[in-house]
This record gives C-alpha cells, structure tokens and sequence, in this order.
C-alpha cells in the first residue's frame, strides 16, 4: 500500500473488499496522499480498529470529498477536525457554533 505514495496525482482510489487489517494505513498512507479526494474501503477488516473512523478519516484526509457511501460536506468536516481536537465537547460546541451561523445568514 505504500507504493500508492508513489502516485502523488491519484484522486480516486477504491480498495474495498481487498482484506486490508492494517490500521496504520490511516497515517501512513491515506493521510500522506495529498490529492485523495475519493476512497472506497468498505469490506476491509482495517477500519473496524479506528475508533470513530469516519471523523478520523475525514480529518486526516484533508481533501477527501466522498468517503465509502456519502460525500463529506464542508460542515461534517468542521465537526470532524472540532472531535479530533477535543473530543465529543469540542464536537458540540462546534455544532453550536455552525448553526448560530446558519442563524445568522437567516
């Protein structure tokens, strides 16, 4: 898998069902592939030991646009970067803060 990094332009990548268990795929690949706007990696065994993997992929994957089955919308990655800093309060207070600014366009 860390041959990917040899591929700085690659923006797509789906590697699912592949029987990938390694977690440290996140830090050592995913997050250092700059232009990963798409990854697919569902049936694979590695995210299952990543503890709120969704977040944690969204924030160490700065560009990625559309994870497994959904996109990744500007708001759900503010909440991601808030839990990965301080957890579920930081979480909150972050959700807090995105709809007193939905409040204030209104």
């Amino acid at each position: 898998m860390v041959g990917l990094l040899d591929c700085p332009s690659l923006h797509t990548l789906d590697i699912q069902d592949n029987q990938l268990d390694d977690p440290e795929l996140l830090d050592h690949v995913f997050s250092k592939m700059e232009n990963l706007t798409v990854l697919f990696t569902k049936g694979n065994e590695f995210f299952r030991h990543i503890p709120n993997y969704r977040k944690r992929m969204i924030n160490r994957c700065v560009n990625l646009d559309y994870l497994n089955d959904r996109p990744v919308f500007p708001d759900e990655r503010r909440l991601a970067e808030a839990f990965c800093i301080g957890d579920k309060a930081a979480e909150k207070e972050e959700r807090k803060q995105i709809r007193s600014e939905e409040a204030e366009k209104r």
